[in-house]
């Protein structure tokens, strides 16, 4: 894979190349193949720093005596004579799909007490877990980091428009009308393709991104075949495309079986809870104007890459597009995929979802985000001109919580409105990764 800057690789190297001893181990988690290895190795290499390289995944023999070690001891001794580890050598000794040993997590909790001159970094698939059993979590002894696919200003550089994704991160959200129109067109190729850096990199050199696409879902499904067994495969099947299908509606579980049966409904509540997990699927709860009416609400749920969404959703769907599908019930189902996008954006951003409704039939926000002292409502619309109407919801929130500023996400330009002394910002999708940093 070609390498990619991502948006957290600074953050990274000044992990790496901080006080070792006070650092801990360092956790880069995500989906498989949404790029943990290059930005790991990258990171390494612009410390300058030495650095002993394992990976679990290839390495059976390594993994099979890390499973036999009982002690610390026992482990740092298999690294000494096995790789000539020093723990006082100042390198970096790096862990790739640390998740694949079952016993590796029992022992990152001494790594920071017992190693004060080396920096570990484990990169693993949040699909399974490094930490099993009753292997307690270390806490305080680990900094943890979540990969996601590419946002759109990392699509932009990956797809090489350097010079358009540098006006994303701009001082001024003043974008020209020729401009704003380039911005939309790349926004719905990414919103088709999505952020799985190897589709991407497909896609950049003129290959055939579709099949690349297909090839990772096989690669997902036999994932899930050996995590949930070849019996349950079809009700994971069957709950990814339900959350594709239904995106931007409430998730229920009726959308996923036709069998209604006690049984199933619990094996695919415990899919669910697992997907959602490993953040492959990204649940929002639903809550309301009391703690009470929140219980009533089914939630929503996304799934961790649009253009993976669309690839089961869009088998029998004509595509649609932000600029040329024009007519209003065509256009519809872009408002969900909207959504999806956004969820991912605010997910990466805050680490949770949530939504609100007024009542089991009334106005909604797609999304509130921020903490208890700083709430701000968040809806969706594919629009490519945002009217009053449709900040008509937005409103009634900001005044029944008397709150100051609200948002918008749509396909039109930037812009701030105010009303009656509330602000309500209009950002457009391809500024929403910027926004949000700009604005927590």
């Amino acid at each position: 894979m070609n390498k990619i800057p991502r948006n957290c690789e600074k953050h990274l190297i000044a992990l790496l190349s901080g006080d070792v001893a006070n650092t801990g181990a360092i956790l880069v988690e995500g989906a498989r193949q949404v790029g943990k290895t290059t930005l790991a190795m990258a990171a390494i290499k612009a410390t300058g720093r030495s650095c002993i390289p394992i990976d679990l995944e290839d390495n059976s023999l390594l993994r099979g005596r890390i499973d036999a070690c009982d002690r610390f001891q026992d482990f740092e001794e298999l690294l000494v004579d096995e790789l000539g580890f020093r723990s006082g050598s100042g390198g970096v000794l790096f862990i790739d799909e640390a998740q694949e040993s079952r016993n590796l997590g029992r022992f990152v909790r001494y790594m920071k007490e017992r190693w004060n001159g080396v920096q570990v970094l484990l990169t693993g698939s949040s699909l399974t877990r490094l930490f099993r059993g009753d292997t307690r979590y270390p806490v305080g002894r680990l900094t943890r980091m979540h990969l996601a696919p590419f946002d759109f200003g990392e699509f932009l550089v990956a797809t090489g428009q350097e010079e358009l994704g540098a006006v994303l991160h701009g001082a001024s959200r003043e974008i020209s009308q020729a401009r704003h129109r380039r911005l939309l067109e790349q926004y719905d190729q990414f919103l088709t393709i999505g952020g799985m850096p190897g589709t991407v990199l497909v896609h950049a050199s003129g290959g055939d991104y579709e099949r690349r696409s297909q090839e990772l879902l096989a690669d997902l499904n036999e994932d899930f075949r050996r995590l949930f067994g070849e019996e349950n495969l079809a009700i994971v099947t069957s709950c990814l495309r339900s959350v594709a299908n239904f995106v931007g509606s409430p998730s229920k579980i009726s959308t996923v079986l036709q069998d209604s049966g006690r049984t199933a409904r619990r094996t695919a509540e415990e899919v669910f809870a697992r997907l959602e997990q490993w953040a492959v699927v990204l649940k929002s709860e639903q809550r309301g104007p009391s703690p009470e009416s929140a219980h009533a609400y089914h939630p929503k749920r996304y799934l961790f890459d649009t253009g993976l969404l669309r690839l089961l959703r869009e088998a029998a769907v004509p595509r649609i597009s932000v600029l040329d599908t024009i007519d209003a019930s065509q256009r519809r189902p872009l408002g969900g995929i909207l959504e999806n996008q956004v969820a991912i954006g605010l997910h990466h951003h805050q680490g949770s979802l949530e939504g609100w409704k007024r009542s089991s039939s009334g106005s909604e926000m797609d999304f509130v985000s921020g903490g208890s002292n700083q709430r701000c409502p968040i809806e969706c619309k594919a629009a490519l001109v945002v009217k009053l109407t449709h900040l008509k919801g937005l409103r009634a929130y900001l005044e029944h919580y008397g709150l100051s500023q609200g948002t918008v996400v749509s396909f039109a330009p930037y812009r701030e409105y105010d009303i009656d002394g509330r602000i309500i910002v209009n950002v457009p999708a391809y500024l929403l990764t910027q926004h949000l940093v700009k604005t927590s």
